[in-house]
């Protein structure tokens, strides 16, 4: 989807690199598109808004009440207007806060409206981009590593700083990306939205339990971050998500029907029986692979050493690749610790899948429960991508990429999928 013409709210804080959003909103406006800024009051001390003015064509605003007050009719029964928070944020193709500071991360993420930018974002059900700009101390600080995982969870794209020499004196990562760099990742988001479009994904994510007595489980460390970063990003793309939720760490994503399924045996029922109506099935779950085979109604006590015997679960992808119904890519996911790329394939060989991503649970700075990881996607007509360490929501991005591509109809196989759809 072009540029051209596409509404874009530019949020501005107060933040030194104020005024390279300047070079951003002059590259999007040749590009045709239509923006409108809105500042923080700290950014009016940086930069004039009637900057932005001169190259929007349209008045900026940073005053909640003020803008307020004056984008309304004064005249008695003159026609209704919404609050100007609402109506920027739902007027806009898309939400770009350049630059980001830490103090508006932290707001965005704890949800915290109280200024005209801050509601608008709560306000917003466009795709939202954030460019942050800050020291580079603060940048690594704990807090801000929080607040910018909360935002990736939430579905919010973080365009990273880059490494250079700082307004504060410093040298290292905080310099606000280049705005050719923030302008191509703001067309990468309005071309993205709608490839996924008139498709049914189901994901699985999150981990089973399987009950040893009333209060013990057996389970594994799973968090459920992938699969719900991989939920949230097809939705966005415009697919009809059914997400398929063991034991999670995390909020689901918005915009998806949720199945709770915590053990191992409901979510092979939920899978069997929505997976088939769906255009993929991407099961990034820990699903467990063995559960207790007697279970205990009362508390086990402690009395010196307990055996319990363990009987294998439900072989979830194994069974659906066998009644595969309308399903086109069949994708699984493979935690692998020694060989894990040769692994890998073996697993995707034997449960006749069509994508397999794999990784590492002793990732360094990353793995298994945490924000990121590196992954692997190995394709059974070769295709292979290796993805060093990011984020999971970058991953869930690129995961996205090929499902959709491989969703693509080509030639035959698009005869072939429409006659198997009629």
């Amino acid at each position: 989807m072009a540029i051209e013409g596409r509404k874009i709210l530019v949020g501005v804080t107060g933040g030194v690199a104020a005024y390279k959003t300047l070079e951003v909103v002059r590259l999007l406006g040749a590009a045709g598109a239509r923006c409108q800024a809105v500042l923080t009051r700290s950014a009016t001390e940086l930069i004039r808004p009637e900057s932005f003015e001169a190259l929007t064509g349209r008045r900026a605003v940073w005053d909640l009440w003020t803008s307020d007050r004056e984008a309304r009719p004064s005249d008695a029964f003159a026609p209704e207007t919404k609050p100007i928070h609402i109506d920027i944020a739902q007027s806009a193709d898309l939400f770009l806060v350049a630059p980001a500071t830490a103090n508006i991360l932290a707001k965005m993420a704890a949800g915290i409206a109280d200024d005209l930018l801050t509601t608008a974002y709560l306000a917003a059900t466009c795709p939202v981009v954030v460019a942050p700009a800050m020291n580079s101390f603060m940048w690594a600080h704990k807090t801000t590593e929080r607040n910018l995982a909360r935002l990736r969870e939430d579905g919010v794209r973080i365009i990273d700083p880059e490494e250079g020499d700082l307004a504060c004196g410093y040298r290292g990562k905080g310099r606000l990306a280049s705005p050719e760099r923030i302008v191509a990742v703001v067309r990468e988001m309005l071309d993205r939205p709608g490839d996924l479009a008139g498709r049914r994904i189901l994901v699985t994510a999150g981990r089973t339990e399987e009950a040893i007595d009333p209060i013990r489980v057996l389970t594994n460390r799973s968090s459920g971050k992938m699969g719900v970063a991989l939920a949230g990003e097809c939705a966005r793309r415009g697919a009809e998500v059914v997400f398929v939720a063991g034991v999670l760490s995390v909020a689901p994503p918005a915009g998806v029907r949720v199945i709770e399924a915590t053990t191992a045996r409901a979510m092979a029922e939920a899978v069997l029986r929505e997976g088939p109506a769906c255009d993929a099935v991407l099961m990034a779950a820990a699903v467990g692979d063995y559960r207790p085979r007697e279970f205990s109604g009362e508390k086990m006590k402690r009395s010196g050493p307990i055996r319990i015997e363990l009987e294998p679960t439900e072989d979830i992808l194994e069974t659906l690749a066998a009644r595969r119904g309308s399903i086109r890519v069949l994708a699984g996911f493979a935690l692998e610790t020694g060989s894990p790329e040769a692994r890998g394939l073996e697993k995707m060989k034997r449960k006749k899948l069509d994508l397999i991503v794999v990784n590492r649970p002793d990732v360094p700075g990353g793995g298994i429960g945490r924000e990121k990881t590196e992954a692997i996607l190995l394709g059974r007509d070769g295709y292979r991508e290796e993805i060093p360490l990011a984020s999971k929501a970058s991953i869930a991005a690129r995961i996205a990429d090929r499902v959709a591509a491989m969703l693509e109809p080509r030639g035959e196989d698009s005869a072939q999928a429409n006659s198997r759809r009629e």
